[in-house]
C-alpha cells in the first residue's frame, strides 16, 4: 500500500472490509487494464525490433553500396526505421499513461463505491 491509498483511506474514514464480490470485481477490472498494457508493450517491443533489423539493414546495404541511389535508398530506410522506433516508444508513452491513469481512477471508483456502500449498510 501506498502513501496515496494510505491517504485516501483516511479520508474515507477507514478501511472498510471488502467483500468477496467486490474484491472479484476489482481483481478482474485491474487485469483488463494489465492485458490492455501488455499487448501495448508486445506491440512496442515487435516495432523496435522490426526497427532494429532495418538498422542493420541499412548500415550494412551503406557500407556496401556503390552507386549514389544506394546511399540514398539505404539512407531512406535508415531514417524510416529511426523514426518507426521513436514513434512507436513516444506511442507507448502515451498509452502506458493513459492505462494507468484509468487503471487507478477505476480502482479509486470502486473503493469509493464500497465504501458507500459500507457506509449506507451502517446507517440503515
Amino acid at each position: 500500500m501506498n502513501d496515496f491509498d494510505r491517504r485516501l483511506r483516511d479520508a474515507l474514514g477507514g478501511q472498510p472490509a471488502m467483500g468477496d464480490k467486490a474484491e472479484a470485481l476489482k481483481k478482474e477490472a485491474m487485469r483488463m487494464f494489465e492485458n490492455k498494457l501488455l499487448v501495448a508493450k508486445i506491440l512496442t517491443w515487435v516495432s523496435i525490433g522490426l526497427s532494429t533489423v532495418g538498422f542493420v539493414v541499412a548500415m550494412v546495404g551503406f557500407m556496401s553500396a556503390t552507386l549514389a541511389r544506394e546511399y540514398v535508398i539505404y539512407g531512406i530506410i535508415f531514417f524510416a526505421a529511426m523514426e518507426l522506433q521513436v514513434l512507436m516508444k513516444l506511442w507507448f508513452w502515451i498509452v502506458h499513461s493513459r492505462i494507468t491513469i484509468q487503471k487507478d481512477l477505476k480502482e479509486i471508483q470502486l473503493q469509493l463505491a464500497e465504501h458507500m456502500a459500507a457506509e449506507k449498510k451502517a446507517e440503515g
